[in-house]
């Protein structure tokens, strides 16, 4: 059963219908330090070109959501062969979303892969949701954590103890490795 609310988006004052019984699964992509950072002062603490070669081809023709503090970080805006989706509170504009849960019931009949690409509460949230009865879907499936040597300092961090009991190490090449989540309904 479908169940479809009418909201009106809180910027636009547009009409929303929103189908509340299914949500977009999604997955993560994530370069971390040896203690879970991700980023200092707004930035990434670490410079790899293969890194960020890695990314566009994962990412490469998917839906990248992030926060506005990431979107903000970005020195070339849009990515590029990617739809751009930011979480903010405070931004406006095309592809700016309130929340998760709305990017993710906007996009829940695409067929394009969704990433959440940062920041740190936008990865906690993600990492955190269960799957509902009402709610099939709308949880992270698989996470890319691609690993740096050393500690930078760093002033957020991926909540990387959290994925031990949810997910499952699925591949491994070196410093990146892929986990996909375990668990039914409930999880």
């Amino acid at each position: 059963m479908c169940v479809y609310m009418h909201i009106t988006h809180q910027y636009t004052n547009t009409p929303i219908y929103t189908n509340t019984s299914k949500m977009a699964n999604f997955s993560m992509i994530v370069a971390i330090d040896e203690e879970g950072g991700i980023g200092k002062d707004g930035k990434i603490p670490w410079n790899s070109a293969e890194d960020l070669k890695y990314f566009s081809k994962i990412t490469r023709g998917s839906i990248v959501i992030m926060g506005r503090n990431t979107w903000e970080s970005l020195p070339q805006k849009p990515l590029k062969q990617r739809e751009n989706v930011i979480i903010s509170g405070t931004l406006i504009g095309e592809n700016v979303y309130p929340s998760l849960d709305d990017a993710l019931n906007f996009y829940k009949d695409d067929l394009r892969e969704i990433f959440i690409i940062g920041g740190q509460r936008l990865y906690e949230e993600g990492i955190r949701r269960r799957r509902r009865p009402s709610l099939r879907d709308g949880v992270c499936q698989k996470i890319y954590i691609t690993a740096f040597s050393g500690k930078y300092n760093c002033d957020v961090f991926f909540p990387i103890r959290e994925i031990e009991e949810k997910y499952v190490k699925v591949w491994q090449d070196g410093n990146r490795t892929l986990f996909e989540r375990i668990g039914g309904e409930g999880d």
